[in-house]
């Protein structure tokens, strides 16, 4: 059974504002339009997501929802989960290899450095890092996310904002 991971950087977030945390920034309108741009492609791919994670800082939360609303995924669930935001590389890991068996494509909006080097461990691929809103498609042929075993996944795309 083939099963998909969907890497995607935030889009591209405003500096911090005085008086303003780190979890708090705001995308740009630039970064706004590149994660409709981006859900758009997505969803002209015939893309679809079972599971959508982001950490708890706005501008994950902004960009997964504007990728899904642009998806039409109705309701545009996405799931908050916390520890993304201080992650490392593994600690995604552990998240993906605990997924519901019943999902079959997760798809995590995060941050770099982490993405990238989290997109490094999945494939053989040569994988660059990764610029505000890239998304980067891994598959393996596997029965549940537990048996994922790292470098076995196949690149089945990476895109940058400015091929949308």
């Amino acid at each position: 059974m083939t099963r998909t991971i969907y890497l995607i950087r935030h889009a591209e977030a405003a500096h911090k504002e005085p008086m303003q945390t780190d979890l708090q920034r705001v995308l740009t309108s630039t970064g706004k339009q590149d994660a409709k741009m981006a859900g758009a492609y997505l969803k002209n791919k015939g893309v679809t997501f079972d599971w959508l994670l982001c950490s708890a800082a706005i501008r994950t939360q902004t960009t997964a929802q504007l990728i899904a609303s642009t998806m039409s995924i109705v309701p545009p669930e996405v799931v908050i989960n916390p520890s993304i935001y201080h992650a490392t590389e593994n600690d995604l890991l552990a998240i993906v290899l605990n997924a519901p068996t019943n999902k079959k494509c997760i798809a995590l909006v995060g941050h770099n450095p982490t993405i990238s080097a989290f997109a490094k461990i999945l494939t053989k691929s040569n994988i660059e890092s990764f610029s505000p809103c890239t998304i980067a498609a891994f598959q393996f042929e596997i029965e549940k996310w537990a048996d994922l075993r790292p470098q076995e996944g196949r690149l089945d795309f990476i895109h940058f904002p400015s091929i949308f």
